[in-house]
């Protein structure tokens, strides 16, 4: 509900509560979000705070308050980012995986795990995009090359912890290269999109099942009772929406194929029959069959009216999106799909199917662009 820009009356309360609901369940100790709560109204947050959950508060926190400009949303995502940033990262780089203070009392787990940092970095992205703070950006790139220099490996992958004795597995690559296209996204930096493409070749050439299109758990087999290799639904979801973006912003028709193949797989049998709620797929399903909403900034990156138009791009409120920002001095953009006209001065552009706006120059401008051009998107 959060990513319509005209909600109606019944679903934007709906997305409220929702988001309100896991507000709650941000911890106002440690700015930690609980994963699960022991309240039948989200009011009371088991003491525990994985990695993945800090994830979901910080995506539907920033996109909140992109959407309804209420500080506090701004202030929900940003405890959970301080959650990150003053509990959860290590002294010489990387994110450590989750803590607890339950029953158990179980402290910090100082492991550094490529997957929970991939989900750290993506997270924080997405604070980036509302916010604007360019010392967010400068931390979340370096934690990202801590695991580059800890974690990766010679053809494009990365494992799990310094030794990887069953790996390597998909979640860790699959995290790490969302989390890289995540900081392209964000900063216009190609280097992140060449190791994302990268991560994504090391993927598709070690996790496609290709009786089915899907994507394997692993590498080795689980064990040798286990007769064929695991798939998971929800990673599988994961991956069919990170190429279908990275199709976006790359332009390799490869990428879209993939994503297709592994659609067949979750709209199969298997996979339909086995459960009876599927948003995941769903939303995968929609992103396929979507174009993405495509907004290119013109203008050099050193200039401050660009730098504004760009950071108006990121906030605009959908995480289904394609924001790109064209300095004509690094040559073509990657995915060169659309011809835009020379300019004098920095412009903004929102385009879908290779048809784009007028010129935008002020950033109050941008989002009306966008909504007109919204019928053909969606």
């Amino acid at each position: 509900a959060l990513e319509q820009t005209a909600l109606n009356r019944f679903d934007e309360r709906r997305a409220r509560q929702t988001v309100g609901g896991l507000m709650a369940m941000v911890d106002r100790d440690s700015g930690g979000v609980s994963q699960i709560s022991l309240g039948m109204d989200w009011n009371e947050g088991l003491e525990e705070y994985p990695m993945f959950a800090q994830l979901a508060g910080l995506e539907a926190f920033s996109l909140a308050y992109s959407l309804w400009q209420e500080p506090k949303y701004l202030q929900a995502a940003e405890s959970v980012s301080n959650f990150l940033r003053n509990t959860m990262t290590a002294g010489d780089g990387g994110f450590y995986t989750s803590t607890g203070a339950h029953k158990f009392d179980p402290g910090v787990d100082r492991s550094r795990y490529a997957r929970e940092n991939g989900q750290a970095i993506l997270a924080l992205t997405h604070l980036y995009h509302a916010n604007g703070d360019a010392g967010l950006l400068e931390f979340i790139e370096r934690q990202a090359q801590w695991v580059l220099e800890n974690r990766s490996l010679d053809d494009g992958g990365f494992r799990h912890d310094k030794v990887d004795s069953g790996g390597p597995y998909l979640v860790d690559s699959l995290s790490m290269a969302q989390a890289m296209l995540g900081l392209y996204q964000s900063s216009g930096k190609r280097e992140w999109l060449s190791r994302a493409r990268s991560t994504a070749d090391f993927i598709a050439s070690n996790f496609i099942d290709a009786d089915t299109g899907g994507f394997i758990a692993a590498v080795r087999p689980a064990g040798a009772f286990m007769a064929k290799p695991v798939k998971d639904k929800d990673d599988n979801v994961a991956a069919t929406r990170f190429f279908n973006r990275l199709f976006y912003y790359s332009g390799d028709e490869r990428y879209a194929e993939i994503a297709k193949n592994a659609m067949g797989y979750l709209t199969s049998d298997h996979v339909l029959e086995a459960y009876w709620f599927l948003p995941g797929v769903l939303q995968a399903e929609y992103e396929i069959a979507n174009q993405p909403v495509h907004i290119t900034v013109v203008g050099n990156k050193d200039d401050a009216q660009a730098a504004k138009l760009f950071r108006a791009a990121l906030a605009y409120p959908t995480t289904y999106k394609r924001s790109e920002w064209w300095d004509k001095r690094e040559g073509p953009l990657p995915n060169d799909d659309v011809s835009y006209p020379q300019m004098d001065s920095a412009a903004a552009f929102a385009c879908s199917n290779s048809v784009c706006s007028a010129p935008v120059y002020h950033v109050k401008d941008l989002a009306a662009a966008v909504s007109r051009l919204m019928p053909q998107i969606q």
